[in-house]
């Protein structure tokens, strides 16, 4: 009965003193010289206050990236931002590929390279995100965007998981 109440009361604790972070977001263009591209994009990440071009809080977070849907912009998935940033996690929101002819292996490319942009940045101190990334990495993706995470995640040398909604 001892380690019942004393494991309900440590878990208590951990709840209770678990904060979410404020959300940092950003818009970003990382240069690609493999394959000499522009992969423009959406960063919302840990802060200590909310706004854009604010600090990332201290510690250190997984790089989640998301790939849109067919003819769908990022805004379509600001609840997923939402939802992981506060959470500890660099939501990453490429805006490539948008138009009615996409390259799916290019998007696929471009969702690696950023998972893999992301991580490199913890050893650039010229980056807002210097030793604030883990080397841990998720590719996320809707649709087009979870056929491309599936294309890309051969691509990405940190990747833990592979999440898609319709690929």
């Amino acid at each position: 009965m001892r380690q019942t109440i004393f494991l309900a009361l440590s878990l208590t604790s951990a709840f209770l003193s678990a904060q979410p972070y404020a959300i940092g977001s950003m818009e970003m263009t990382f240069y690609d010289a493999d394959r000499d591209r522009d992969v423009p994009c959406e960063v919302h990440y840990p802060a200590a206050t909310a706004g854009d071009d604010v600090p990332v809080n201290d510690g250190t977070f997984p790089v989640m990236v998301i790939g849109h849907g067919f003819v769908m912009t990022v805004d379509a998935y600001v609840y997923l931002w939402e939802h992981y940033a506060p959470l500890g996690y660099v939501v990453v929101l490429p805006s490539t590929e948008g138009g009615f002819a996409p390259d799916h292996g290019a998007f696929g490319a471009d969702l690696a390279f950023l998972a893999n942009a992301l991580v490199a940045a913890n050893d650039d101190a010229s980056s807002p995100f210097y030793q604030h990334v883990l080397p841990s990495t998720v590719l996320m993706g809707h649709s087009m965007g979870g056929g491309a995470a599936f294309l890309g995640a051969s691509g990405n040398v940190a990747l833990r998981a592979l999440v898609t909604f319709a690929p």
